[in-house]
């Protein structure tokens, strides 16, 4: 069967029309399935099970598809938006992906291929009947691997089971596995079994039984937060009469007063943990035992009682230890004893001595569990001690303590020490001799006596003398001493105490030497120089001159000779002097210096035709004899100057700077090829898009020469061209961009070019020919075409590229011949015309889905006569389904077989099963709404659109006879708040239904709260609203109220909460307040704006006559006092008014008190 991979190429895989836009793909299958179905025979037709949803983003299904029998699907997406595709097949059934979300835009690709990538193993857990909770749950956490023996290199899966025991391997695919379930803990016993997996899902047929599960738990000694306990001996009884195996041997030597028919000890490791593994469901006692080498300890609980069922048992209080001496070793490095070492063991302040004995043991008593720091004591000998050692029952001998150094001490006499020597703090140095270890060394005290704690060993011991004590006249009898310190003090290592001239000779080329010549003296390690001319003389029988130090200490020096210009045998020689004179210097003149600084590596030729090999930086030569020098350089670069002049005389530095750089080639021409008389060759080169030509130098018929000259930094492209040949490469591009010579670029080949012929067969005329480069695709010549013979030839070509022919001809398909290149089998191609009618009339807009057996699909829309033509068809088997939302089919799908250039003529039947609404949705200033979401919602039904830039919608799907609510979809992130009216009922009957119309209103970004305070007018000037942000102390806003009892917030988030308060400026000291406030949470949700009341009452506090403690009765006579004095003319009047005779109470006397109040207020 003729390939399809160039019609898929013709024929795009989505196609967008007016009213939709087509989502399609393929389901496949992996290559491990597509092995296994091709081994066994298996035909796969995916039109039985799985399907395709179109989903909203919300869940709500639009549209279902069923699949091609060879996996192809195809849904036609009515409105624009981002929808998500899931796939469904067989449970069990793996796919990738199972769902895509896709973003369906007029006129863009909306594409999804699917592949099953295999199926699911399924099995349980459970446990023994004899567990209690067998029938309620099962063992979580079982690990389960399966492994492919079919595919040994692919990776097991592994999980866990779930909660209800039950676990399930996904994407598995045919063939030979092995399962295994394991658990840190647990004991399972048919822990692994072999099955065979064939097509589709495989369930296991037993479950894995759980048998047995472990005991854990500790020891500690004293406390729970004491130390662990090494060694303890646990024992499991059981407390049935037909206990269960364990997998443990019976423990044999059970002490006499404990049961004798244990089914399992174990002990306690060095944390103090103790375990049992593979322990049936059961109840046991678990017994406790420790014994150490003097004594038992008691262990408390003395038994515990546990029961095991599902689990392991860990024991959460550990077992503790109730309750001893220790015993330690104090040695040398020799492992010997020491005797009469003072030992110490310190813990929380309580502190224990021993002294060990003469073999250096020694025992601590009273000694309680903890940490303990231990240190060993005795004159001359140092120990090691042992930091935060840990001492318990069960670690209850200490450490060897070793003595590690020794002391080694003397002392350095010096009766009369010279000026400028001190005896004390002299250091002294002591090397080791028989191993590569760091010295040793202290300081003397002031009588000159010094100690060192030293490893045993052989040691050199030497006090160190500075130049200057040399030099002053120190000397000591000996230099040093051998010592071997072996496991004991070495005391006696004691020492007791006991000017020069440098000279030399000078020659030079010269004679005698110029005067300005100069020898330094440099002591070393000190700041000491000294610098002498050559003034002590001149030998004219061998030309040198003389120079001579006096004086000198002893110690090392550098002598050097001063002359940065000339050139010596050497310029300097060190030298030590110790007990004599030293005169055996001499520095001789071997010429005269060149200083030279390069850009570059090169090579200097003077006119004798000597080589300088130059450097990049700074070079110095050495000129045998005093003159005028001329250099020229030889390199791959240009410089300001061919030649450099040089004096001897006149010292100075000669710089080369490279200002251009070389760039060479070659291009090389066949021996077989002969150029024409005249021709030429040429190179173009472009730098910085300036193009300039330079000719290539004939070095012979068959080669020529190309050289080009570049400043640094410039990129250039050098192209060859020739009226005969093409080059290759066809240009090369380089930079200078480093600072040195370029390498010769590879060469170029000048060839003749190619040309491609073939045929096609049978042979037809004006068959279009394209050659491209196979590379980029790009044509490489003009379009060409057969002539009558069916023959064609295109050129000329470059030989080096690859090219692809195309051949085209409208109704063929043209297959070219692979064994012999560049022709063409010419084939005539099918055509199936597709009509679909409704009640008799076309019925365009259908979609029409054609796919192939061998990945062929092409989607394509009926046109106003109700039809497409489907074209270029390969003989072979297809598939056609009409598709078209509010419509059915007959046949709803067909397939089809088309023979070579055979062509058929198809009609379907379309009847019409559903309906639509049309309508508008506009602002309430008549602005039309684009992109709100409009749904329909009946019992079981559901459908959602949304409107285009005109604000109308279609609602399509709607079944006749059946109830629906049409409403405008509003939700968290909408923009839109309400719509009128909310809702509009419809019944469809067998017709679509119009002019539906909403009004919507925006949502509101921002609230308010207002209010009214209920409380007294002249209350209102002291009161303030405080609004509060959640439970921030700080108020957000605040307003004073006077002098309205009403208040308003504008702006605020409708998700926050907020507090509003009641402030008042009134003291609680002299009012009883009572106050309110409101919490407000969710405001978008809330009517805007949000009307609350709050409440606000203050009474006066009364004075209380009996004043505690009398505080106030001073100051109310003092203010009465002061009211008399200031009305005493008043009260004088009243006093005679009311002392006279007067036949009863006169009830204005209270009035009276009240005015005389009011008159002080307003005095």
């Amino acid at each position: 069967m003729w390939c399809f991979g160039l019609v898929l190429f013709l024929l795009p895989f989505v196609s967008s029309f007016d009213d939709f836009v087509d989502c399609g793909g393929f389901v496949s299958i992996s290559p491990q399935l597509q092995t296994y179905i091709e081994q066994n025979n298996i035909k796969l037709d995916f039109s039985k099970d799985v399907h395709v949803h179109l989903m909203t983003t919300d869940g709500n299904t639009k549209f279902s598809a069923d699949c091609a029998p060879n996996g192809y699907y195809i849904i036609p997406v009515y409105e624009t938006g981002t929808f998500v595709l899931k796939i469904e097949g067989p449970a069990g059934w793996v796919f990738s992906p199972s769902q895509a979300s896709v973003a369906v835009t007029k006129g863009d690709l909306c594409s999804q291929d699917f592949t099953l990538t295999g199926f699911s193993v399924l099995g349980r857990v459970s446990s023994e009947d004899r567990c209690t909770s067998s029938k309620k749950s099962v063992p979580k956490g079982i690990k389960l691997k399966l492994s492919s023996l079919s595919a040994p290199d692919s990776k097991p899966q592994e999980i866990e089971s779930s909660s209800d025991g039950s676990f399930a391997f996904s994407n598995t695919f045919p063939g030979e596995y092995l399962i295994e379930a394991s658990h840190p803990e647990h004991t399972l016993k048919n822990h692994k079994g072999l099955f065979a997996h064939e097509w589709g899902n495989y369930v296991l047929p037993d479950p894995f039984v759980v048998y047995g599960y472990g005991i854990a738990g500790r020891v500690l000694e004293t406390s729970e937060h004491g130390e662990p306990v090494q060694s303890v001996s646990f024992f499991l009884y059981s407390e049935e009469e037909n206990p269960p195996a364990l997998s443990c041997p019976e423990p044999t030597n059970v002490p006499p007063h404990l049961k004798s028919k244990a089914l399992c000890a174990v002990k306690t490791d060095e944390s103090g943990f103790f375990k049992f593994s593979s322990v049936p469901c059961g109840k046991y006692t678990l017994v406790p035992l420790y014994i150490s080498a003097h004594t038992t300890y008691d262990v408390i609980p003395k038994e515990l009682k546990i029961e095991i069922d599902q689990d392991t048992f860990v024991i959460d209080s550990p077992f503790l230890v109730k309750g001893f001496s220790v015993k330690g070793h104090v040695v040398g490095t020799n492992s010997e004893g020491i005797e009469g070492v003072t030992v110490t063991a310190t813990s929380d302040g309580t502190t224990r001595s021993a002294i060990t004995d003469a073999t250096g043991q020694y025992i601590l008593d009273q000694i309680t569990s903890g940490e303990y720091a231990i240190t060993a004591e005795k004159p001359h000998y140092l120990f090691s001690s042992l930091a935060r050692f840990k001492i318990s029952p069960s670690l209850a001998v200490i450490t060897d303590i070793v003595a590690s150094r020794f002391h080694v001490c003397g002392k350095v006499s010096i009766p009369l020490p010279p000026p400028g020597v001190s005896i004390e703090n002299r250091k002294i140095v002591m090397k080791p001799t028989d191993k590569a270890t760091p010295p040793l060394n202290t300081k003397t005290d002031q009588t000159g006596a010094y100690c060192l704690a030293a490893l045993p060993g052989k040691y050199s011991i030497a006090p160190e003398i500075d130049g200057a004590e040399t030099a002053a006249g120190l000397l000591l009898t000996e230099n040093s001493f051998e010592v071997t310190v072996e496991n004991a003090p070495v005391l006696d290592v004691n020492f007791e105490q006991a000017r020069l001239t440098v000279s030399g000779r000078v020659r030079c080329i010269e004679s005698p030497c110029d005067t300005s010549i100069s020898v330094t003296l440099s002591a070393i390690g000190r700041a000491s120089k000294v610098t002498t001319g050559l003034a002590i003389g001149h030998d004219s029988s061998s030309g040198e001159d003389h120079f001579i130090f006096k004086g000198v200490l002893p110690g090392k020096y550098e002598v050097t000779i001063n002359n940065e210009n000339w050139c010596w045998e050497k310029e300097s020689e060190t030298i030590e002097i110790q007990t004599r004179d030293h005169s055996d210097i001499q520095f001789i003149q071997t010429g005269f210096v060149l200083l030279v600084r390069s850009s570059h590596d090169l090579d200097l030729k003077d006119k004798e035709d000597k080589t300088y090999k130059l450097v990049k930086g700074k070079n110095t030569f050495c000129l045998p004899k005093p003159g005028v020098y001329t250099f020229t350089p030889v390199s791959c670069y240009k410089f300001d100057t061919d030649t450099f002049v040089y004096d001897s005389t006149k010292p100075s530095t000669l710089k080369f700077n490279a200002i251009f750089y070389q760039i060479q080639s070659e291009i090389h021409i066949p021996d077989n090829v002969q150029l024409p008389a005249g021709s030429q060759i040429s190179v173009n080169v472009t730098t910085n898009d300036v193009l300039r030509v330079v000719p290539a130098e004939k070095i012979s018929n068959n080669l020529y020469s190309v050289t080009v000259w570049a400043e640094l930094g410039q990129t250039l492209t050098i192209t060859p061209s020739s009226n005969e040949l093409f080059f290759y490469p066809q240009s090369q591009s380089t930079s200078v961009d480093r600072s040195e010579c370029l390498p010769s670029l590879p060469p170029f080949a000048g060839r003749p070019g190619i040309y491609l012929t073939g045929t096609i067969t049978p042979a037809f005329e004006g068959v279009l020919i394209t050659v491209l480069f196979k590379e980029t695709g790009l044509p490489a010549l003009p379009t060409i075409k057969s002539d009558t013979k069916g023959h064609y030839s295109a050129g000329p070509l470059y030989d080096d590229r690859k090219y692809s022919i195309h051949a085209e001809k409208p109704g063929f398909y043209l297959k070219p011949v692979y064994a012999t290149p560049g022709n063409f089998l010419a084939q005539k191609l099918g055509r199936v015309d597709v009509t679909v009618m409704h009640d008799g009339l076309p019925l365009p807009g259908v979609l029409l889905s054609l796919s192939g057996t061998e990945g062929y699909k092409n989607n394509n829309a009926t046109d106003a006569t109700g039809t497409f033509e489907f074209r270029n068809l390969f003989p072979g088997d297809y598939y056609l389904r009409p598709i078209f939302k509010e419509y059915t089919f007959s046949p709803s799908s067909q397939p089809i077989t088309i023979k070579e250039g055979e062509e058929l003529k198809i009609q379907v039947g379309a009847t019409r099963v559903a309906y639509s609404v049309f309508g508008k949705v506009r602002s309430l200033s008549g602005e039309p709404e684009k992109l709100v979401g409009v749904e329909a919602v009946g019992e079981g039904l559901y459908e959602e659109t949304q409107t285009d830039n005109s604000g109308n919608f279609r609602l399509r799907g709607l079944y006749p006879n059946k109830e629906y609510s049409l409403r405008v979809k509003l939700n968290k992130n909408s923009l839109i708040g309400r719509s009128e009216p909310q809702q509009i009922p419809v019944l469809l009957s067998n017709a679509d239904i119009e002019n539906m119309e909403f009004i919507v209103f925006s949502k509101n970004t921002k609230y308010d709260i207002t209010g009214t305070v209920n409380a007294e007018k002249e209350l209102l000037s002291s009161l303030s609203v405080q609004l509060f942000l959640n439970a921030e102390e700080k108020p957000l806003f605040e307003q004073s109220l006077a002098p309205i009892n009403y208040f308003s917030f504008s702006g605020l988030d409708g998700e926050a909460d907020y507090i509003v308060k009641l402030k008042t400026d009134l003291s609680e000291k002299q009012y009883n307040i009572t106050t309110s406030q409101v919490k407000v949470s969710s405001l978008a949700e809330l009517p805007s704006p949000h009307q609350i009341v709050l409440s606000f009452n203050a009474n006066e506090k009364k004075i209380e006559t009996s004043v505690e403690n009398g505080s106030f009765g001073p100051i109310l006579i003092a203010v009465f006092l002061a009211i008399a004095l200031f009305n005493y003319q008043y009260i004088l009047d009243l006093y005679k008014k009311y002392t006279s005779p007067q036949p009863k109470v006169d009830s204005n006397w209270l009035s009276d008190i009240n005015h005389l109040k009011k008159k002080k207020k307003v005095n």
